[in-house]
């Protein structure tokens, strides 16, 4: 016969499943970075390790904008294809770029020209789409002053070729029901009190027909 001890065994148990099964589901794996590729920028007037702080300043603010910059030795191998490309003169420098864009397997391909005259640094970037060669933004600019202000300014030109990136919205808060309020906690106790109640009411039903039960004195 069930009695109090088996009802509340019954509750532990169901309680224990529940507290296995009810928890917020694994998150989804984020979405990989677009990629971004930086290709060397034309120079005039300049020293190629000052060219390199150009370079170097471009691409930190390109990454502040939530992308993966694709620069270094992946794009100096295909700076001669982009030479070759556009010495043929078949295609625009801007087309040349986007086929090394397609090459590399980038969002987008940031091309550009820097010179230096006197004082001031003058500073053009584009960033070009790889699959239509048409140019997303351009910006230009002339700077001035020393080389901390300047470099703070190539960063805020070369965050205007990429736009802002959105914030993702925070992921939904899954909040398990009791386990008290699942459907099949109460028919599990329900069935357990059924049994229990059967196991008194069955005595009585077989002692019906005996309504005194002598005792021997002695």
């Amino acid at each position: 016969m069930w009695g109090e001890a088996g009802l509340l065994s019954i509750v532990a148990v169901v309680a224990g499943g529940c507290a296995t099964t009810g928890g917020r589901p694994p998150a989804k794996n984020a979405r990989a970075a677009p990629a971004v590729a930086l290709l060397p920028l034309d120079a005039v007037g300049m020293k190629a390790a000052d060219v390199a702080r150009v370079e170097r300043a471009v691409a930190s603010a390109l990454a502040r904008r939530g992308v993966r910059v694709v620069a270094g030795a992946a794009v100096t191998r295909e700076v001669p294809r982009l030479a070759a490309c556009t010495a043929a003169g078949k295609a625009s420098r801007d087309a040349c770029a986007a086929r090394v864009g397609r090459t590399l397997g980038v969002a987008r391909v940031v091309v550009g020209a820097v010179g230096r005259l006197g004082n001031a640094l003058y500073l053009r970037l584009r960033a070009i789409d790889p699959a239509t060669a048409a140019v997303q933004r351009k910006v230009e600019k002339t700077l001035l002053g020393d080389r901390a202000r300047v470099e703070r300014e190539i960063r805020a030109v070369a965050r205007r070729l990429l736009p802002k990136p959105r914030r993702a919205p925070p992921p939904a808060r899954v909040v398990a029901r009791p386990w008290y309020r699942r459907w099949w906690v109460w028919t599990a106790i329900g069935a357990a009190v059924a049994v229990g109640a059967a196991g008194v009411a069955l005595p009585l039903a077989l002692t019906r027909d005996q309504p005194y039960v002598e005792i021997p004195l002695p």
